[in-house]
């Protein structure tokens, strides 16, 4: 790698009529940059066959060591990455399970369906612990709160709800205007962003039960958003076609970013919040630097749909799921 980083610099000097050296510290410059765009590209890894209906939507554990995947087959399935199959098939939905996600300790998953009711599993024997009603149409979303103990859930009865994992029973709900479809805790949990069908994101206050703030700069549907990891920046993505970051204490729009052609599905920060990957319907899976708010590589491969795009919480893997029944999996180029 070195030697390559040499190379270029050399070249480029060459075409520049620079005399190569003139400066060491130009050359540690250069360097330091080739390096970082190196570190931030990836490359198809391999492919994980997966006979079920449509996947709807996975999730990393906390370690990295498994994927949680919930079907349209009605059931959430647990798959080990290390040894490439499947450990647990939960069964219980009676219908489309449409979110699920592990605890931050990996050791519960919790799921969500069409079925109004969210359940939730014990992921080392597989058994289901207890059901949660109360929804009264499609449960959209759901996720725990960074210290286990609660869970944030959205639904299309226009209500977020607040669930006690420990006592099991819902403590509070949110009531909106529209239809929600996504929800998610801040990274201090004293916030909760949704998503909704009004094209807008809002910021919940969960002490006060207010709206705190309103995001408006999208032209149409806002498909996901999710808080950056320390919390100060929001990511949401459209059907315009648009990615936008925001700053969560102002309310405003920081960059907006574009270059997918069709309408795009997911947008999620890496575990350092410096990437941003999204996927669209135009069949293309794309990594865009933060601080630039610049593309920085297209993922295409062979993918007709992409659903859902993750980092693993090393941020050195992207995993991504199709419509063909394929899980692939990405690897930085840099540790390859």
């Amino acid at each position: 790698t070195q030697r390559a980083i040499e190379t270029v610099i050399w070249f480029w000097t060459r075409l520049s009529c620079i005399k190569f050296g003139w400066i060491d510290d130009f050359n540690i410059i250069i360097a330091k940059y080739i390096l970082v765009i190196f570190r931030k590209y990836f490359k198809p890894l391999h492919d994980l066959q997966w006979r079920v209906q449509s996947i709807k939507g996975m999730c990393f554990s906390s370690d990295g060591s498994k994927i949680v995947l919930c079907s349209e087959d009605k059931t959430v399935r647990v798959w080990d990455i290390a040894l490439e199959k499947e450990i647990h098939m939960l069964r219980g939905h009676s219908n489309d399970v449409v979110d699920a996600t592990f605890s931050f300790d990996a050791s519960m998953i919790v799921s969500c369906s069409k079925d109004k009711t969210i359940r939730l599993w014990d992921v080392k024997s597989g058994f289901e612990i207890c059901v949660l009603k109360g929804h009264s149409k499609c449960v959209t979303s759901i996720q725990f709160s960074a210290d286990g103990k609660t869970l944030v859930s959205s639904s299309l009865d226009k209500t977020i709800r607040l669930w006690d994992v420990h006592a099991e029973k819902e403590v509070k709900k949110l009531k909106h205007s529209v239809k929600i479809t996504y929800v998610q805790f801040s990274p201090d949990n004293q916030l909760v962003l949704s998503c909704s069908l009004d094209n807008n994101i809002y910021i919940w206050d969960i002490i006060s039960d207010t709206i705190a703030i309103k995001l408006r700069g999208h032209s149409d549907i806002v498909t996901r958003a999710q808080f950056s990891p320390d919390g100060r920046l929001i990511v949401s993505c459209s059907r315009d076609k648009t990615i936008i970051i925001w700053d969560v204490a102002s309310g405003y729009g920081l960059r907006e970013m574009k270059g997918h052609l069709d309408s795009i599905v997911d947008a999620k920060f890496s575990p350092d919040g410096q990437t941003i990957v999204s996927c669209s319907n135009d069949h293309t899976i794309r990594l865009w630097d933060v601080q630039l708010g610049m593309e920085m590589q297209i993922l295409n491969d062979y993918f007709s749909t992409v659903p859902s795009a993750h980092f693993s919480p090393d941020g050195q893997t992207i995993v991504a799921y199709s419509d063909k029944r394929t899980i692939q999996l990405w690897g930085q180029l840099w540790n390859i």
